[in-house]
This record gives C-alpha cells, sequence and structure tokens, in this order.
C-alpha cells in the first residue's frame, strides 16, 4: 500500500499539533486543582494580614481583641499545614512556605511584630493571590440575584442579626465590602465560607458564585435586584 506525501505530512501535523495542545481530563484538572490550592493559600496570607492589623488596633483587653488573638493563634498554627496542603505539588515552594510560615508563627509567639510583619508581607509578595474574574465587576443581575437568596437563607441569620459583645462577633459583610481592601475582602470570601464535613468543610462555592456574592455585598442591600 503506498501513501501519498501530503497525507503523511498532513498526520504528523495533525500527530505534533496533538502532542503540543493542553491535556484534558485528569492532567487538566489536576492543574486547575492545583490552581485553588495555591489561590487559597494566598487568601489566608491576606487573611491573616487584616486580622493582625486590626489586632494591634483594638483596644487593649477587650473581648474582640482576645477573639482575634486567639484566632489569629489559630490560624498560624494550621499555616504550615496549610501550605503542605496547598503547595503540594511544587517541593521547593512548599518547603519555603512551610519554613516561612513556622517563622511567622515563631515571631507572633515571641512578640516580635517587625519580624512578624517583614516575613508575612514576604511571603505575600512570593504568593500573591490573583483574582482573575473574582473581582464581582462581571456579575449578572441573575448571579447578584441568586447571592442574595443565598445571603438570606444562610447568611443573614448571623452576620444580619450580630452579638456586638461576642469575642468574634459576625462581622457586617456589606460594610466590610466597602470599606476593606477589595484583594483581603475576596480573600475573606474564599476563606470564609465553608461547606459541610462531608467535603472537609472547603468552600463548596465556584469563583463565579464567590464573585456574585461581592458584588452584592458591594452594591449594598438596599440597591440589591
Amino acid at each position: 500500500m503506498r501513501y501519498h506525501p501530503f497525507r503523511v505530512c498532513a498526520w504528523r501535523l495533525l500527530l505534533a499539533i496533538c502532542l503540543a495542545a493542553p491535556l484534558p481530563g485528569a492532567a487538566q484538572a489536576d492543574a486547575m486543582r492545583a490552581g485553588a490550592r495555591a489561590r487559597d493559600f494566598a487568601a489566608v496570607l491576606l487573611v491573616i494580614r487584616g486580622d493582625f492589623v486590626r489586632l494591634r488596633r483594638a483596644k487593649t483587653q477587650t473581648p474582640q481583641r482576645r477573639g482575634l488573638h486567639q484566632k489569629l493563634m489559630g490560624d498560624l498554627n494550621q499555616l504550615p499545614l496549610q501550605a503542605r496542603r496547598y503547595l503540594q505539588e511544587d517541593a521547593s515552594a512548599e518547603t519555603m512556605a512551610v519554613d516561612g510560615a513556622t517563622a511567622l508563627r515563631a515571631a507572633f509567639i515571641e512578640g516580635h511584630w517587625t519580624a512578624f510583619t517583614h516575613q508575612l508581607e514576604h511571603l505575600i509578595h512570593a504568593y500573591p493571590l490573583y483574582l482573575h474574574d473574582m473581582d464581582g465587576a462581571g456579575a449578572t443581575r441573575g448571579q447578584i440575584r441568586w447571592a442574595r437568596r443565598l445571603y438570606d437563607q444562610r447568611c443573614a441569620a448571623c452576620h444580619r442579626y450580630r452579638n456586638p459583645t461576642a469575642e468574634l462577633p459576625a462581622p457586617d459583610l456589606f460594610d466590610w465590602a466597602k470599606t476593606m481592601r477589595p484583594a483581603e475582602f475576596a480573600a475573606r470570601m474564599i476563606t470564609g465560607i465553608h461547606g459541610t464535613p462531608r467535603i472537609s468543610l472547603q468552600n463548596p462555592l465556584d469563583e463565579i458564585q464567590i464573585a456574585a456574592l461581592i458584588a452584592y455585598f458591594r452594591q449594598g442591600r438596599e440597591e440589591g435586584p
């Protein structure tokens, strides 16, 4: 059987294109999961920075200050484990993040605030939070209506009717959305929403849904669609 030279070249070209194309299926899914884990680690760092700023501004010996200190200590205790979990596909990044998280925790325990701030900013620079389309700017009216229903059904009971004397009162998310840095507020939406124990309490929302919530909180209760 004889092959036409053009057909042979065409098949070779098609094979080269297929080999160079991004792999679908499991490989692509693994890459997406790795990106989400790196995003979540970056979000945790921004939340720690925001809580540390709030702690330094809080009045001495108030319940809220004690609550913030306990929350920060808990987050810092978990940070090396989160570095291993979120960055396990990259051994060098994981090692650097774990070492940095361990040094950050030690500086906080010892009250070395300058060292703590420098180490935290170093980690945030090394692992920046890329929001892509999660800033809420592209959310549709339908998506914002969905976000409002979700808030009313799942969130309002705590966030609308808050206990101001609690150590960690549920925040006014509408106020936070308008006064907090956009990246930090998005980070809190990524890390602060939890699912059921069945999914290890991970955030069950995708990036489009988180963006819809961010857009809803920014436009405010009264202006909702």
